[in-house]
């Protein structure tokens, strides 16, 4: 009887301690299998951070690179302001008749009238459509690029600028010294149309200039 229940309480040990030898196998085998998780995304992330770097480094060459060309598109371009700035007085002309008119081969900022002839008129409608182009009536004439029709301004002024114009004999106003400067031009910087269209201009403007010499005003008025 004895012997039965040392057996027993001897079975029950042995029992238990394999099924705690059980259970540590299995946390061991899942540690393992945890660690070998962790080493695979270790490995993942030792890859990404890589690219992450080889990434960094492509785009911060790129980005000097661009930079590089920025900066030689910015030099371009100054040298050809300052070359276009240089050889636009080459073709405008401007010139006085009669003290109240004046005539200039560029385009002035000023609200505009125009002498259009119905040739003119159906050429100007025709480039319209052809470049599909919606931009202010001066602006589009001023563009000889477009319609091939030169033009020029011709500005009334409304009073003579002789320098008694302005004498009064209602008020002692103030006598300004009156000189023969032009109204403000009004430029458009566009560095590809300005010279042919300009030398277009000022072809048309020699050629009135020449018609109405009789009629210009004399430096000294």
């Amino acid at each position: 009887m004895v012997f039965r229940k040392i057996k027993r309480k001897l079975n029950r040990f042995i029992g238990s301690i394999l099924a705690r030898t059980e259970v540590y196998k299995n946390v061991v085998a899942k540690y393992d299998d945890l660690t070998t998780k962790y080493d695979d995304l270790t490995t993942k992330y030792d890859d990404l951070t890589t690219k992450y770097d080889d990434l960094n480094k492509n785009i911060a060459e790129k980005y000097d690179e661009l930079t590089g060309k920025y900066e030689s598109l910015l030099a371009k371009e100054t040298n050809i302001k300052e070359t276009f700035w240089e050889s636009r007085a080459d073709n405008e002309k401007e010139a006085l008749f009669l003290e109240h008119f004046y005539l200039t081969s560029v385009y002035v900022a000023t609200t505009a009238g125009y002498y259009i002839t119905p040739k003119g008129a159906k050429t100007f409608i025709e480039a319209t459509e052809r470049f599909k182009i919606i931009e202010p009536v001066d602006m589009f004439i001023n563009n000889p690029t477009y319609h091939d029709v030169a033009n020029f301004t011709y500005l009334p002024f409304p009073i003579s600028l002789n320098k008694h114009a302005f004498n009064s004999t209602i008020q002692n106003a103030k006598k300004p010294d009156i000189s023969l400067k032009p109204p403000k031009k009004s430029y458009f910087d566009n560095l590809f149309y300005h010279k042919f269209n300009a030398q277009k201009c000022l072809k048309a403007f020699h050629k009135y200039s020449r018609q109405y010499a009789p009629l210009k005003t004399p430096k000294e008025v």
